[in-house]
C-alpha cells in the first residue's frame, strides 16, 4: 500500500518534488509510519526501486545512464 503509492508519486513526479506527507495522504497513512519503517524518504525511495527492479542491475552499464534506467524501474508499467 505504502510501496505503491510512493511508486506512483515516484513515478508521476520527481524524487525532489515527492515528500512523506504526499506519500501519507496518497496511501492513506500518517508520515510518521512511513519515516518509523523506511528511515525516511531516502529509505522509501530504495525500497520502492528494490521492490519493483533488482537493485544490483541499475548500476551494471554506462554511469551516464544510471537515472534513465532509475527512471524505468519506478516507472509503472
Amino acid at each position: 500500500m505504502i510501496l505503491a503509492a510512493a511508486r506512483r508519486l515516484f513515478a508521476r513526479d520527481s524524487y525532489e518534488q515527492v515528500g512523506m506527507r504526499d506519500v501519507g495522504a496518497a496511501a492513506g497513512v500518517d508520515p510518521a509510519l512511513i519515516v518509523r519503517y523506511f528511515g525516511g524518504k531516502e529509505g522509501l525511495f530504495a525500497a520502492v526501486l528494490a521492490a519493483s527492479h533488482d537493485p544490483k542491475e541499475l548500476f551494471v552499464g554506462d554511469r551516464a545512464d544510471i537515472g534513465e534506467r532509475v527512471a524505468r524501474a519506478v516507472a509503472l508499467d
